[in-house]
């Protein structure tokens, strides 16, 4: 159930970070991001080990703190891989 919930929530991410348009997000979406790579550790603990968390340190077009999309896009697709086959395993068994 905790799986299907952040397989869900993963998706609703990158479906909302596809929409963000330039090359960076603000930080409060690479913050939320951090987040989701946390949950995703608690649940499935050494198969997402490998998965660092995003840095928040490139300044946007605006001049604030942001955080590059191809990485966040990178990992959030990592980690809705890593949900999927994990949510599939226990389906089967």
């Amino acid at each position: 159930m905790f799986k299907m919930n952040l397989l869900n929530e993963l998706e609703f991410f990158k479906f909302r970070l596809e929409k963000i348009e330039g090359r960076f997000a603000k930080k409060v979406t690479a913050e939320r991001c951090n987040q989701l790579i946390r949950e995703a550790k608690l649940l499935l603990g050494d198969k997402v080990k490998h998965i660092e968390e995003i840095n928040a340190n490139k300044l946007t077009d605006t001049m604030e703190l942001g955080a590059d999309k191809i990485e966040m896009n990178e990992k959030i697709s990592q980690l809705i891989s890593l949900v999927n086959n994990a949510v599939s395993a226990e389906l089967r068994g």
